[in-house]
């Protein structure tokens, strides 16, 4: 499980696309991030892009470590929404076996604590330096992390794990959650957007 539970699958200008019942998606979806539609019975669906192939692609596939890790990565994330708790200058993060997350962090030491988990990779401790220890990417994947700037501080303040185009996650009081790229606070574009970067042993 990625995202939600998906009821059915049709396609889209041949994009997988999968259905949702409103109230498995996540609350961005719910919303209105994703594409209402009037579904029979007159209960309201909204369709979400799955961010994994199709099953029946995915089982003709020997999927590569990039993108199991990423899975890993998003599903690490997800575990965390409303179970690691904000502090600034925390950093305790524990990652059960089972896949549970629970633990005491800020944004940086969060998105870190995934990082090395899913990809065997070290970052640095600060969002700042994460920064510069990442390359800057105009294709931006699931897994990889989202930036802001001028937040709480002047210059590159926050981070967080990138999941798709209007979607990522990240550690805010009072607790790891949803945010929105496509409007408010941290919108693209917007006045604290710094751009969505790459580990450099994936770029």
């Amino acid at each position: 499980m990625l995202l939600a539970a998906f009821a059915a699958s049709q396609e889209i200008n041949g994009a997988p696309v999968f259905v949702c019942r409103t109230e498995l998606c996540p609350p961005e979806v719910q919303s209105g991030l994703g594409l209402g539609l009037p579904a029979a019975g007159g209960v309201r669906e909204t369709l979400s892009l799955d961010l994994r192939p199709p099953p029946s692609f995915a089982q003709s596939l020997s999927l590569d470590l990039t993108h199991s890790s990423r899975d890993r990565a998003l599903d690490l994330a997800l575990a965390a929404i409303g179970k690691v708790d904000y502090a600034m200058g925390a950093d305790s993060v524990s990652i059960a076996t089972s896949g549970a997350v629970d633990g005491v962090a800020d944004c940086s030491s969060f998105v870190k604590k995934v990082v090395q988990s899913a990809f065997g990779s070290k970052l640095p401790r600060t969002a700042q330096e994460q920064y510069s220890a990442t390359t800057a990417v105009l294709d931006p994947k699931p897994g990889d992390l989202v930036f802001f700037k001028d937040t709480y501080k002047k210059g590159i303040s926050h981070v967080g794990i990138y999941v798709d185009r209007c979607r990522f996650i990240h550690n805010s009081r009072p607790a790891v959650k949803w945010g929105n790229l496509c409007s408010g606070y941290f919108a693209r574009g917007g006045a604290h957007f710094a751009g969505v970067r790459r580990i450099r042993s994936l770029a």
